[in-house]
């Protein structure tokens, strides 16, 4: 099973070009026929291209190299996702099997082509600060988890440790303008005012 150092090491590979397909994975053992014959027209499309834009390059070696997969059942039936992706030069393949739906394809470029497997693990990470008067928690959040965060022990978990105790929130306000929801105003004043000695 290929990994993520194995994507790094294939990305800081200087010796292009590199081969990009990605093709529809079959849902069962009766439409693997028809994913191998794609691969198969998908790799006569490579050998034309490549002989255009990379007339140097030994196609025989990449031909080689992609070929393993060709009649391999259990590549074909492996993992799960919705396409598979091959990406490799004369030297070595890396293959992944992305959760969304691509057409079948075929690339060559100086630099190994990762977009369709970067739109696949892009992820929105945010945090969550749920506040009580009292104290609250902090939450690291992802599309798929929210967990949360321990904090070191000696951290503010109290109103009163974070701000002093001349504030008690009582009369903090917060609005948030309509056109500018990332930001805040800000507005209080503390009932224990300090006042001027008489006299």
């Amino acid at each position: 099973m290929q990994t993520n150092t194995d994507l790094l090491n294939l990305l800081h590979a200087n010796n292009g070009p590199f081969l990009t397909l990605l093709i529809k994975r079959p849902n069962d053992p009766a439409s693997v026929s028809q994913a191998k014959l794609t691969f198969k027209n998908l790799l006569k499309t490579a050998a034309t291209m490549m002989t255009k834009s990379f007339p140097n390059a030994n196609w025989e070696n990449y031909q080689s190299r992609f070929d393993e997969y060709q009649d391999n059942n259990d590549f074909w039936l492996s993992e799960t996702g919705k396409t598979i992706a091959l990406i490799g030069n004369e030297h070595q393949v890396f293959t992944y099997h992305s959760n969304r739906e691509f057409e079948d394809q075929v690339s060559i470029s100086h630099r190994p082509n990762i977009l369709p497997i970067i739109n696949d693990e892009l992820e929105f990470n945010y945090l969550v600060l749920a506040l009580n008067h009292d104290s609250f928690i902090l939450y690291r959040g992802d599309q798929h988890h929210l967990l949360p965060i321990n904090l070191p022990a000696d951290a503010p978990d109290t109103l009163t440790k974070a701000l002093g105790d001349e504030i008690d929130g009582k009369s903090v306000n917060v609005t948030a303008r309509g056109h500018e929801p990332a930001f805040g105003a800000f507005h209080g004043h503390n009932e224990k005012k300090c006042r001027s000695p008489k006299g």
